[in-house]
């Protein structure tokens, strides 16, 4: 299944869905339990959440003190 672009492409894909709200992928997660892999493959688009990446980078700069350092300033 291909991933929505936007946010509201993916809510009508995920609302529209065969089996239901949130069972999109349905396909992927029967053959992961029919062929004993646990998982199936995360099918994401990442158009929509440009410069997320710095969430990433927010725990390794609370642990250095950067919230610290803001609050002094």
């Amino acid at each position: 299944m291909a991933g929505g672009a936007t946010r509201n492409e993916r809510n009508e894909q995920d609302a529209n869905a065969p089996l239901g709200i949130a069972t999109t992928g349905y396909q992927e997660r029967i053959v992961a339990a029919m062929t004993g892999s646990g998982h199936a493959a995360p099918s994401l688009t990442i158009t929509s959440i440009c410069g997320a990446g710095v969430l990433f980078m927010l725990p390794a700069l609370i642990s250095l003190g950067i919230i610290e350092v803001y609050r002094h300033l």
